[in-house]
């Protein structure tokens, strides 16, 4: 949908705060009705199922082998070298099958939560929870966004291996053989400042997917590079530093609502942190956390706006239109 046949509105980044929490009393409190918390928590868990795997890969860690005090790193270096070079067929063999096993369990997950994104803004702008037809209402959206994360994370993984890979190469006689390279201190550094940029690109790649794209695929009905595309000319590019003021804002609410997890964590014991049963119990956060950003994209156009049939109006974050061939 072109921008020259949508209606635009002043941007107010503050403004959606109100009908965001209106939103999320109206969803959870309005009134209390337990079977849609248990409904719309799944919904939402699903949104999060992807960081299972890193979870699950952390905790197949398991225990920490006993060091003796007395030895040294260059003994330990040593040693652990020696183990590898006698066996590395097997070494390589068993991490190649569990990371390929770890990717299969992580492809699932990411198609998982890609569909319960749209599942989760579906339930929340009707008032009510309908897994089963959601899911199929929102089948090939939610394919697009999970081959298009799939692909992002594949594409950031061979980068990582691979720089990290040429480091470890250049920076061996350095580590090991005990001699001061400028090659390999080069190496190391060329790939941080390389690293870091992506990785902070990659986890806002994650954001704005959830804030901007999964919005504008449901109120026009585009695919996710038109989405994608969308976001960049009207967000981005038409509106950065509102954009950038968006996340400021979601930051100091996101530190807010890690004070509040931290005591709710205390009062249940510990309950939040179980998959599922946390979702329920922090679902109003998780409810107004994404209305926050359903309110502000509506501001953009109508083509943004994923209300249209719930009798809200834009109205509700904005004062007046203004004309789709007026700058805003």
């Amino acid at each position: 949908m072109s921008t020259k046949d949508e209606t635009r509105y002043p941007l107010r980044v503050l403004a959606p705060l109100r009908p965001a929490w209106r939103r999320m009393v109206r969803v959870c409190f309005g009134p209390f009705n337990i079977e849609t918390w248990f409904l719309l928590g799944l919904c939402a868990f699903m949104t999060t199922a992807q960081t299972l795997a890193f979870q699950s890969g952390s905790a197949a860690g398991g225990g920490v082998p006993r060091i003796d005090p007395d030895t040294t790193i260059e003994a330990l270096l040593d040693r652990g070298v020696d183990w590898l070079a006698s066996h590395l067929a097997w070494v390589v063999g068993v991490s190649s099958v569990l990371a390929l096993f770890w990717f299969v369990i992580f492809a699932v997950l990411t198609w998982v939560s890609s569909r319960g994104k749209f599942m989760l803004v579906h339930g929340i702008v009707r008032d009510r929870v309908e897994i089963g037809d959601s899911w199929k209402m929102y089948a090939r959206a939610g394919n697009e966004v999970f081959l298009f994360r799939l692909v992002t994370f594949a594409t950031m993984t061979l980068i990582t291996v691979g720089m990290l890979g040429g480091s470890a190469w250049y920076a061996w006689p350095w580590y090991y053989g005990n001699e001061p390279s400028l090659p390999a201190l080069q190496a190391l550094l060329v790939s941080t400042l390389i690293l870091t940029p992506l990785a902070v690109l990659y986890f806002h790649s994650e954001l704005i997917i959830n804030d901007f794209v999964v919005p504008r695929m449901i109120a026009s009905k585009q695919g996710v590079l038109a989405a994608w595309g969308a976001t960049f000319r009207d967000v981005i590019y038409g509106h950065f530093w509102k954009f950038v003021l968006f996340y400021c804002v979601r930051s100091v609410l996101w530190v807010a609502q890690g004070l509040l997890i931290g005591l709710v964590a205390c009062v249940t014991c510990c309950l939040v942190m179980m998959p599922y049963i946390g979702s329920v119990i922090l679902l109003p956060i998780t409810v107004f956390d994404w209305c926050y950003g359903l309110y502000f994209v509506r501001q953009l156009s109508s083509g943004w706006n994923v209300f249209p049939f719930t009798g809200d109006n834009l109205r509700t974050c904005t004062k007046s239109p203004v004309p789709a061939d007026r700058p805003v």
